[in-house]
Order: C-alpha cells, then structure tokens, then sequence
C-alpha cells in the first residue's frame, strides 16, 4: 500500500527499504457502517472473509467494493447463528452454523459445516450422508490446507462419557469426510483439534487424552500424513520436545511447525530437523517468562501471535508480536503508523484490550479482532494490519545537473519501525508522466541518481517534461 502526498506538484509515493522502515497500516473492517464480526480469516490476497449480520457475509478487501453472501438456515430447524473460518485464494469460504433441534428429539443444540463457492453455491457436510452417525453430532470446517482438503472437527457425542469429544476429519468436494481416528488407546480414545494443514497435507494440531482410569486429562500437539497418519509431535525429535507438553498452531508449506511450550514459542523444520526456541517479553520477579502463544505462520517463517509483556505490565496485559528466525521479538503495537490508542474508543486503555490473531499471509497483511477485557462494555474492532514503507517527504522540485533537466525528490528515513528481514521486501522505482502508465526506472542508468546523506535520500531523474515518481514495495520470491 502507497501513501501519496502533493510538493510542488509533484506527487510522490513510498521511499527506499532500509533496515528500520517497515510499519504497519490499520485498516478497519467495514463498509456502510456494517463491521465484520468473529474470527476474520484471510487468504494470500489480502481478502477477509466473515460475517456482518445473522444473515450475511462479507468479502472484504482494501480498496475494492466489497462481495456480499446472504445465508439462509438450509436446514427444517432455525440457525440461531453461523461463523466463517477460512477463505480460500479462489474465494471459497468454509463455516459452521449452529442450529437449535427438537429438544425432545436430540436435547442438544447441533452445528453443521458447511462450504461456500460461487460455482456450488452452499454445501453442508449433512447433506452427504454423514451426519450424525459416521460424523458426530456436529462439525465444524475450520481451514484450508493448500492441497484442495479442507479440515475440520466433528463434535462426536460418543465421547462425551470421558469429556473428550471431538475428533478431526479432512473433506473435499465431492467426497466423504474422513475421519482421522485416535491417538491414545490405553485408557480410552482421544480427542484431535485440528489447527492448520499445509499444501503437502500434513496437518497439524493439539489432541486430549485420559491419562489414569480415574479421568485425569492432557493434552499435547499431533500431526498427521497419509502416509503415517496420527503421530504425536514429539517423536518427531524427542530431545527438543523434551518439555512438559507442547501445542501447535501452524505449519506452512515447507513444513516448518509453530507452537509453543506455554512460555517458550518454537519452530519445528520437518526436513531439516532443527527446531528453534523464541520467547516473550522479560520475565516476573521470580524470572519466569510470560506465556506465549503463536497463532499463525506464513511461508516467509513469519510467525504472528501474542505474549505476556512483564517488561510492560505486570498484569495479564497480552501484546500482539512478530517473530521471525534470527530476528527478535517484536511488538506489534510498536509498529503502527498511529497509536493503538487512536483505534481504541474513547476511555479504554490499552491495558484492558487484545488484538487476537487470526491469520498472517505471504505479504505480512495481518487479521485479527481488538477486543476489549471489560466486560461492562464490550467492543469487538476487526481489522487488518499492512506493511508499508514509512518516511517523510522533504521536497520535490524541477532542476538542472550538469545541464541537464530533471526533477529532484527527496524523503527522510523515519527511525523506527520494524527490519524488511521480517517481511523479506525489496522495492523498484516508476515513473509516469499521467498517473496511469508507469515505467520502472534504475538507479545508476539513464543518468539517475540517488543521493544519501544525513539529511535524507534524494533522487534525480532527467527529463524534460513533468513526471511522478512511486516506489512499488515488492516481495522477495518465496523460498523453495
């Protein structure tokens, strides 16, 4: 995303990289008035999915007219409500709603996944067959893996004897949901939440299990292949997941795994085999770390989440953060072109607010909801969070080097923000003399040049007519 600003006639857009010229963009989740509500999934595209009334859903994207999805129960029974969980490239939407049934009949409230995409329309995992008996008494899909699968979990009330009822399934148009069975059979099945698949189909996830004949309950994290099927993540290296239980939150498509030891996050590489710890922000008085919790990674090893911040606050103050391999810690809220504050409405601290995390793609656009922890005045503030090169513009005028007519435009570099590394960014010049049709340029050829001193970066570009000057951020390619 560009910020644009008039000099002397000349409009000006973004500057060059340098190692602290990245923050974040808020952009709220609206159109007319109308805010997404829930969990605000997004796909590489920077498009949110997710609903906007009992009835409604919206597709979202910065800058373009929103996509509008009506939803009816498609059940005899009335949907008392519904949420989206995840939106694919192609704009398909996977959910679950939630329908009150004949209490005479089942005495339970039920929900049921379905499957949105403009060719289908809606699909519900109930009309194929496999609900409730094969499935359970509910389901919900949750995700995309990257492979046409989609995951999900069944809400099977055949274990709710021992408290663990749920189990994972994969399903993909035009066939069966697949159950994925149990990890620990000694003293009864466990229960599987799926929390991510990547385009390999492995996923990955956190499973509850009984421990002792008396009920006592744990829980840690699983992955599962087609060709291994469930496996418990700390076989996977034993001496790294050496720790008293572990969860998972994320995998990504070259196989790196995140999650956490409760107050240490890590990086699990399925082909390399290294596994890699990061934490929070300080420690307590008795120097303990807060706890950490990665919620999504992307294929960058980009990982988004939330920590306890004792070198902030010494109450249960949760910041949002980034992290990357090599790079540290870094608070989200730090980054913001303005303050969290000026989201906040008005006499709500910080202190008593989370950004809770939803996804984090390709490009380092974060989703997610500001929620507030008071309970006697509730806001839920969607929002996505887009890097951007941050500067200030100094000048821009006509001139002559050497003999030469051309055009100067000079920006200072703003001290903080956050390294490129986290976003793996590079940038390229354009020019256009029409705002509409923009050329790359190069510095060193054609006689441009790019002046850097300590009071800013100027570039001159020769030409004999009015032109724009823009910087396109550009991404590195993905690693392989």
């Amino acid at each position: 995303m560009n910020r644009r600003v008039v000099i002397a006639g000349i409009i000006a857009t973004s500057c060059v990289i340098s190692s602290a010229q990245i923050k974040f963009e808020a952009e709220i989740i609206e159109y007319g008035g109308e805010f997404m509500q829930g969990i605000t999934p997004m796909n590489e595209l920077g498009q949110v999915a997710g609903k906007v009334s009992d009835s409604r859903i919206m597709i979202w994207e910065s800058g373009v007219e929103p996509k509008f999805i009506d939803v009816v129960s498609g059940r005899d029974h009335p949907m008392l409500f519904f949420e989206v969980t995840a939106i694919s490239d192609a704009g398909e939407i996977l959910g679950y709603k939630f329908y009150v049934y004949d209490e005479r009949e089942i005495g339970r409230f039920e929900t049921d996944a379905f499957y949105y995409s403009e060719e289908s329309g809606f699909i519900h995992i109930g009309d194929l067959g496999a609900h409730p008996e094969s499935i359970g008494i509910g389901v919900s899909l949750d995700g995309f893996g990257r492979n046409g699968l989609a995951y999900g979990i069944s809400h099977n009330s055949a274990s709710g004897a021992d408290g663990l009822q749920y189990a994972t399934f994969t399903w993909a148009p035009g066939q069966d949901p697949k159950l994925l069975g149990t990890l620990v059979e000694e003293f009864g099945h466990s229960s599987t939440v799926a929390k991510d698949m990547n385009a390999s189909g492995v996923l990955v996830g956190n499973f509850g299990y009984r421990y002792t004949m008396s009920g006592g309950h744990g829980e840690d994290a699983f992955m599962y292949d087609a060709d291994n099927g469930l496996r418990e993540i700390h076989k996977l290296d034993p001496p790294f997941f050496n720790w008293f239980q572990c969860s998972a939150f994320g995998i990504n498509d070259l196989g790196l795994i995140v999650g956490n030891f409760a107050t240490t996050g890590f990086t699990f590489d399925m082909e390399t085999g290294e596994g890699v710890l990061f934490y929070g922000f300080g420690t307590d008085e008795d120097g303990d770390r807060g706890d950490i919790t990665p919620r999504a990674i992307n294929e960058r090893g980009l990982v988004a989440g939330h920590a306890r911040d004792h070198e902030r606050s010494e109450d249960m103050l949760k910041t949002p953060f980034i992290w990357k391999k090599g790079l540290e810690t870094a608070r989200i809220y730090d980054a913001l072109t303005e303050p969290i504050e000026t989201i906040l409405p008005p006499g709500h601290p910080q202190e008593e607010s989370l950004f809770t995390i939803a996804s984090v793609n390709n490009r380092g656009q974060i989703s997610g909801t500001l929620r507030n922890f008071n309970s006697s005045n509730v806001f839920e503030i969607p929002l996505v969070l887009s890097p951007i090169f941050d500067y200030v513009w100094k000048d821009a005028q006509e001139t002559e080097r050497s003999g030469v007519r051309g055009f100067e435009f000079t920006y200072a570099e703003n001290e903080e923000g956050l390294s490129a590394e986290y976003f793996e960014m590079t940038m390229t010049y354009e020019v256009s003399a029409d705002l509409e049709n923009w050329e790359p340029i190069v510095i060193g050829e054609n006689g441009i040049i790019e002046e850097i001193s300590e009071d800013g970066v100027t570039i001159f570009i020769p030409s004999e007519s009015t032109i724009f000057l823009r910087s396109r951020l550009l991404l590195d390619d993905l690693p392989q």
